[in-house]
């Protein structure tokens, strides 16, 4: 997740230099073509969008081109939602981040060593928690992953009580944010997609984002695909979305990335002090649910930045935001 892509980082930097969009035009659109991309990629500052471009194909059976407006799913940029969602409710009583997993969910983890976990671990992925497998390659995702689970039958049978490692240390882990989107539905008595629609999609005007459940037609919709081993591309193995749900479930679209950035900045969605608290690094440069960095721009000065990035196969996406001059890149 932190290592930012070359195409973001050579945005910002033309950005910060105040470089014209002609010049950000023939950048991004010579990386494009060498790198045969397919997607958007957006650029503002101050909530405005300075560059817009679409690029490749939507659906590649159809040779149908991109659009600017075009849906993708968003991976693991599903997290900042899900920690942003969040801290709304402990901003307003709802959830306690001093907390544990136990007290929230004890039917699933009551007396158990990942029961002690506090929500704010959770959050810093600092838990402990056992993780599913970080790589397609592996059996789960070739064999368990493609069926169906309700997200306490997803909890029972892959977040198991016993902690992978000491609490504390820093561990990019799925099945913590997992867990959060259960503990927000328990906090609330709502379910995870209506407390994200009332929380965060409503107040920003976000109406191309959602939680994907692979049955719903989405508008837009564009068809990700991976690499063959002859180098052609093809559809992406099948996996099914119940897995990923709130730690990497959303869809969205570029301009409503932007809506949400534009909420934040301006205080919609989430107050600044708990915007300052959920942007402190808390190890390894990540926050809660945010990574934490400085990005060397030009000689001698570094501009700190948050980002996410995303990632499930077919579809990537990056979230990079300046908080100094408020410049933003959708990838």
């Amino acid at each position: 997740m932190r290592k930012c892509s070359v195409l973001a980082c050579v945005v910002l930097l033309v950005v910060c230099a105040d470089a014209g969009a002609l010049t950000l035009e023939k950048l991004v659109r010579a990386y494009a073509e060498r790198r045969g991309f397919s997607g958007v990629v957006l650029v503002a500052r101050d909530g405005r969008p300075v560059y817009q471009g679409a690029f490749g194909q939507a659906h590649p059976a159809w040779k149908t081109p991109m659009r600017k407006d075009a849906v993708f799913r968003i991976g693991s940029l599903s997290k900042p939602f899900t920690a942003t969602l969040v801290m709304r409710l402990a901003e307003t009583g709802r959830i306690d981040l001093d907390a544990t997993v136990g007290s929230y969910l004890p039917a699933l983890y009551a007396g158990s060593a990942a029961g002690q976990a506090t929500v704010r671990q959770l959050l810093a992925h600092t838990s402990g928690l056992a993780d599913v497998a970080p790589r397609y390659t592996d059996s789960f995702w070739q064999r368990d992953a493609r069926r169906a689970y309700t997200p306490e039958e997803f909890a029972r049978a892959w977040i198991p009580g016993a902690l992978a490692s000491e609490p504390g240390g820093w561990r990019y882990n799925n099945n913590g944010y997992y867990l959060l989107g259960l503990i927000v539905e328990a906090a609330t008595g709502k379910s995870y997609a209506d407390n994200l629609k009332q929380h965060i999609l409503a107040p920003a005007n976000m109406a191309d984002t959602g939680l994907f459940d692979g049955r719903t037609v989405l508008p837009r919709l564009a068809q990700g695909t991976v690499a063959a081993d002859d180098g052609s591309r093809e559809l992406p193995p099948y996996i099914d979305p119940s897995v990923s749900w709130s730690a990497a479930g959303l869809y969205s679209s570029a301009h409503d990335l932007l809506r949400f950035d534009t909420a934040l900045a301006k205080g919609r969605i989430l107050g600044q002090a708990a915007q300052r608290e959920m942007f402190t690094d808390r190890g390894r440069q990540y926050g809660y649910g945010w990574g934490v960095e400085d990005w060397a721009v030009r000689p001698g000065a570094a501009l700190p930045v948050v980002l996410h990035t995303g990632s499930v196969p077919g579809y990537q996406s990056m979230l990079v935001r300046s908080l100094s001059d408020r410049v933003t890149i959708i990838v």
